[in-house]
């Protein structure tokens, strides 16, 4: 009967110890993410006083899972301008183990490559 989404990880059946065991209760909000005991009151104390969010912090959760989504989406190494894989591009094309980031090339450095 309970409408909670949590649950409960790290019980182990140890007959032999008798020491106290540690006991992690993970909820989830709307979006299934891992919520914080913070995060967790808060909803608490709003269902329990029949009032919820405000609609500015409602679009911030909002516009945070979107964040979080893009970010997962994204390769971990790699920004939005995909700066990371023009730079392995450059150093495929030069053939050397490192890149000139600087806007003044030395000469004998090889050719400038423009990551903007």
């Amino acid at each position: 009967m309970d409408k909670k989404k949590s649950k409960l990880v790290g019980i182990v059946d140890d007959r032999e110890n008798d020491r106290f065991k540690d006991i992690r209760i993970e909820r989830t909000d709307e979006f299934g993410r891992i919520i914080t005991p913070k995060e967790a009151f808060r909803m608490l104390s709003h269902k329990f006083h029949g009032k919820g969010p405000g609609k500015m912090k409602q679009e911030k959760r909002q516009k945070q899972y979107q964040e979080e989504l893009k970010l997962k989406q994204m390769k971990n190494s790699d920004t939005p301008s995909l700066s990371v894989e023009r730079m392995r591009e450059a150093q495929a094309q030069l053939k050397t183990p490192y890149l000139v980031l600087s806007g003044h090339v030395k000469p004998g450095y090889g050719l400038y490559i423009v990551l903007g």
